[in-house]
């Protein structure tokens, strides 16, 4: 929409950065651009540095948190429904946190999309941290309405800048302070992502090298083509450039190493142009309180503006004595108009609200590739593991396995045909053959959904 505004304040270590952006003809543009220092993430410390930023009242915004506040899988889906996918990579996060879930706040973003599936990224953000700064930012007069994370704003904008499509493995690292931030690249698309601190080039190094172990494990080893590395020039001095450049090389043993001293692509203003993107792929950890607390404030200060301009009125009309009373009628009969106008509008929304309600039960499904894959999961015993998931709406489910011992393949097939959550099961070849050296029992399945709406994803 012309002239709408988008900010977004990102809290890095050693400083914050709000960027405000305004919608125009030719796309969004650049309005204001502050930064100011940033002692600690506790809510003092961020009120503090958001008091010296004097950012307009009133404005939305989205928060970033650096990703040492938060933690990072990335993974390929078999779904390309927008839903389906989502709850797919939502569903993995109770798998790799380290936390219980209700310290955490969760997210997807979708990173890539190919004939495999939906390359996505499950996002933890811990809730401390989140609730602090948006506490901090309500109190300061603005109102945060999206979560999301430092990183992702800056890869929004690099990517931008950066043409290289580099047909290898590429590892780009921030440093901000003693805070670490770790992408790696295959043929330009994000494999992983990754936070720490470390106090210098040698302890980075270290833990760098001991990272990209799992790394290769996950997502196998390829040629090193670029390592990157941008460090803010105020915080050269604790990353000099020849010792970090040197301690690099040893640890990547290839390819070439580069070390950029400048800002670099703004993390706050790559923040601000995703919150004005209509992509509904992206990520935001916000829990929807943030949205209703805005929704009230807004009216709250709709009223009391309706109520000053009302008493404002009335005083005037006060002032002539000679229609007095007829004054006194006339506003009153004006403001029982309003207000019977006001609870219509109220009315109609409440019924919106309730027909989109009705709207979401009516398109629950129970059927969904994601319910199907859960029941086939549930029933897999060990030794068994799937090599093939096929899911087609309205139509039958193709499965594929392989066993180290033949009793296990036949358990679960019988699991499956008895499980009522399929109506009917057709069970084809089971052979047992040599694969890589070990004998495996080679099965497949194919399994019926119920007929009707609720089948439907």
């Amino acid at each position: 929409m012309r002239g709408a505004r988008y900010a977004a304040l990102a809290l890095e270590e050693g400083r914050a950065e709000l960027v405000v952006l305004r919608s125009t003809s030719n796309g969004v543009a650049m309005e204001d651009r502050r930064i100011a220092p940033l002692t600690g993430f506790g809510e003092a410390e961020i009120a503090a540095a958001i008091r010296q930023l004097r950012p307009p009242n009133g404005i939305s915004l989205t928060l970033g948190l650096p990703i040492s506040e938060a933690l990072v899988h990335i993974g390929v889906f078999p779904a390309k429904e927008h839903r389906e996918w989502r709850g797919m990579a939502e569903l993995t996060a109770e798998d790799i946190s380290p936390f219980p879930l209700e310290e955490m706040y969760v997210s997807a973003e979708r990173i890539h999309e190919d004939a495999a599936g939906v390359r996505a990224a499950t996002v933890l953000i811990r809730r401390a941290a989140l609730d602090a700064a948006a506490g901090a930012a309500r109190a300061a007069g603005l109102w945060p309405v999206r979560a999301d994370l430092n990183l992702f704003g800056w890869w929004h904008q690099w990517r931008t800048l950066s043409a290289d499509a580099s047909l290898g493995r590429h590892h780009v690292l921030r440093l901000n302070g003693s805070g670490v931030e770790w992408l790696v690249f295959d043929h330009h698309i994000p494999i992983h992502a990754a936070g720490w601190r470390a106090g210098g080039p040698d302890e980075l190094a270290q833990t760098w090298r001991d990272g990209m172990l799992p790394l290769a494990w996950e997502h196998g080893v390829l040629d090193v083509i670029r390592t990157e590395v941008w460090i803010r020039p105020e915080e050269s001095d604790r990353w000099p450039v020849e010792s970090l450049s040197a301690a690099l090389r040893e640890a990547v043993g290839s390819g070439e190493v580069r070390i950029h001293v400048d800002d670099g692509p703004s993390a706050a203003e790559g923040l601000a142009r995703r919150t004005a993107s209509t992509d509904p792929g992206l990520m935001d950890a916000a829990p929807a309180e943030w949205k209703k607390s805005q929704a009230r404030a807004v009216h709250r200060r709709y009223f009391l503006r309706v109520g000053v301009c009302a008493v404002a009125a009335w005083l005037t009309m006060m002032g002539g004595f000679s229609a007095a009373l007829a004054a006194h009628r006339a506003a009153a009969t004006r403001a029982e108009q309003a207000a019977e106008r006001l609870r219509a509008e109220a009315e109609s929304v409440r019924e919106i609200r309730d027909h989109i309600r009705s709207l979401e039960n009516h398109l629950a499904r129970d059927r969904s590739a994601l319910e199907t894959l859960r029941e086939i999961v549930t029933h897999l015993p060990t030794g068994v593991e799937l090599s093939s998931f096929t899911y087609r709406k309205n139509g039958p489910v193709g499965l594929r396995g392989l066993s180290d011992v033949p009793e296990s393949a036949f358990d679960y097939l019988q699991a499956l045909e008895r499980s009522p959550f399929f109506v009917r099961k057709e069970v084809g070849q089971v052979n047992t053959r040599t694969i890589a050296g070990a004998r495996k029992t080679d099965f497949n399945i194919t399994l019926h959904l119920p007929a009707g709406p609720e089948a439907s994803p």
